[in-house]
């Protein structure tokens, strides 16, 4: 097991593994959904969007994938994703949903800026840290006013 998320509102885990896969377990659902994509290498940060079930940010050595999961018999071949991606902005270590579920924010240790995703539109905007490094980390305060990001080093 390489990372897990539970969901923020229903009875539902996702388990990051070391073949490269994603699987979702889901309270009441028949089976396993296991999530696969050519861009997910090395998963290492995985984030459920609040209020919406169905989706699931991974940080991945290539990028960010965004699924949209569907559950049940036939969800192996429905789930799809997106891969998010911006120049010197890999491997991502981290992702976080915003606790509204409208921004990800994703970050990686070879850039000195976060991402501020909009999903919708596939397209990130920098977001500068004050300081020096890449960062390793990042979360959301519960309330959405405070972003934390931490580096690699010692002082976060």
């Amino acid at each position: 097991v390489r990372c897990l998320a539970w969901h923020p509102h229903c009875t539902r885990l996702a388990l990051a593994t070391r073949d490269d896969r994603i699987r979702i377990f889901s309270n009441g659902i028949q089976g396993v959904a296991v999530l696969r994509h050519s861009g997910q290498k090395s998963v290492c940060s995985m984030s459920w969007r609040p209020n919406a079930g169905r989706e699931l940010a991974a940080a991945c050595a290539t990028g960010v994938l965004v699924w949209t999961i569907e559950l049940g018999a036939a969800s192996n071949s429905l789930s799809h994703a997106i891969l998010l991606r911006q120049r010197n902005h890999a491997p991502v270590t981290s992702v976080a949903w915003h606790p509204q579920g409208d921004t990800l924010v994703s970050c990686s240790p070879n850039d000195f800026n976060m991402i501020v995703w909009d999903v919708a539109k596939e397209a990130g905007v920098p977001l500068k840290r004050v300081g020096g490094g890449g960062l390793c980390f990042t979360k959301w305060s519960l309330c959405g006013s405070k972003l934390l990001a931490a580096t690699c080093r010692t002082v976060f």
